[in-house]
């Protein structure tokens, strides 16, 4: 299928009141017909009849807030240049001295219609992305206080919401390198988890009308990297057929160019997707956020070491045990040694206590589980040394 059809079926997806700010591509495709019939006149028949790839000239942008093409050609021989002189009326460069033999720069009069019309739309399709991202950043801003409300430590919504943002992260919903139709499935694919678990089901009414907003969100963000997606493609598209009919690299010339003056599309995505995870999904803390890089189970009784890493007081005790006096992430020297109660670290027990009462009465548990292991052990070593028989009183019952 022919990219114009592509665009012009695709662009019923996005919202109607967009499609003024998508790229003219049709526009621009008819556009090109006069670029390369102006550059046809320009040339030389010397240079003309030779391949795009034997040519030799240097297509480039003058440094101004508005793209002004040009070529500098280099002419075989002074019998070229005297026919290009009476012939087409050649701009020679000002400076002659710094100007290499036979070189002369010819304006691409057509060329800059071409793409001051491009630039024109890229700023207009600028206009909504700006406006579009101040509203996303306000509906971020109001979904971000009711969260707060509903997944406080005294609410019961909060271990529900905790398993939804678990779905949400291995579903990896924030990669701002993947194509808007795969995010989009995802995101469906996510939804789909979540009430296939019925986690939607044990919300309260207020955190129901927060998820609500939050998958309102996402379908509009994805509605909107859509339509980026469609003038970016339009963009490479264009310029690629642009340098395919006149031989020239508007592909590379102009995308620096736009990209040095003008504010560009690129990196919605990535600014889109850190604010929703910045603001919204971190607020709900997860256990792997706070498990002990020994066991990987929550940091119960944090202990922060002279190094600033955590463990829990159960592996440093182990530790301690085992002789194993250096901290096992940095290695730095007795860092573990030197712990002692004063090392533990009480505001963080305070917020885990808050924030995950069953996963740490699960580890009160597993400790407990691990210490009667630990003293049955012990005790069978006990009677291992008290039970093992005396050779020397059994060799003289013998000789008895």
């Amino acid at each position: 299928m022919k990219f114009a059809k592509q665009l012009e079926i695709e662009r019923n997806e996005i919202p109607s009141d967009w499609h003024p700010y998508l790229i003219h591509y049709k526009q621009l495709k008819k556009a090109l017909r006069f670029v390369v019939e102006e550059l046809h006149l320009c040339l030389p028949p010397a240079i003309r009849a030779m391949p795009f790839d034997q040519r030799k000239w240097t297509y480039g942008l003058q440094d101004n807030q508005e793209p002004q093409p040009y070529i500098e050609v280099v002419v075989p021989g002074s019998t070229e240049i005297d026919k290009i002189d009476q012939g087409t009326g050649l701009q020679e460069c000002q400076d002659r001295a710094a100007a290499k033999p036979f070189q002369r720069k010819i304006d691409l009069i057509k060329d800059s219609e071409f793409l001051r019309q491009l630039l024109k739309d890229l700023e207009h399709a600028q206009v909504l992305q700006n406006h579009q991202v101040a509203r996303f950043r306000r509906v971020v801003q109001a979904l971000q206080q009711q969260m707060l409300i509903v997944t406080s430590p005294k609410k019961k919504d909060l271990d529900a919401w905790r398993a939804i943002f678990q779905l949400y992260i291995a579903a990896a919903l924030t990669n701002k390198n993947r194509h808007h139709a795969d995010n989009k499935l995802r995101f469906a694919q996510f939804w789909d988890l979540v009430r296939a678990r019925k986690l939607n089901n044990r919300l309260s009414k207020g955190s129901k009308a927060a998820l609500t907003q939050f998958l309102e969100f996402h379908n509009q963000f994805y509605q909107f990297q859509h339509f980026v997606c469609l003038n970016s493609l339009a963009l490479t598209k264009i310029l690629k057929k642009h340098d395919k009919r006149s031989g020239l690299s508007a592909s590379t010339v102009f995308v620096s160019f736009a990209q040095a003056h003008h504010n560009w599309l690129d990196g919605l995505d990535g600014a889109i997707f850190d604010l929703i995870q910045a603001n919204v999904v971190s607020i709900v803390p997860q256990p792997d956020d706070y498990s002990c890089p020994v066991c990987f189970g929550l940091t119960w009784r944090p202990i922060r070491l002279e190094c600033q890493h955590v463990f829990c007081l159960r592996c440093i005790i182990k530790a301690h045990r085992q002789r194993l006096y250096d901290c096992p992430v940095c290695r730095k020297e007795m860092a573990i040694g030197h712990a002692d109660a004063t090392f533990l670290d009480e505001e963080l027990q305070t917020y885990l206590l808050a924030y995950f009462p069953r996963e740490i009465q699960e580890k009160r548990r597993d400790n407990k589980h691990d210490q009667t292991r630990a003293e049955m052990h012990r005790l069978q070593e006990q009677g291992r040394s008290l039970y093992q028989p005396n050779h020397k009183r059994d060799q003289q019952c013998l000789l008895m």
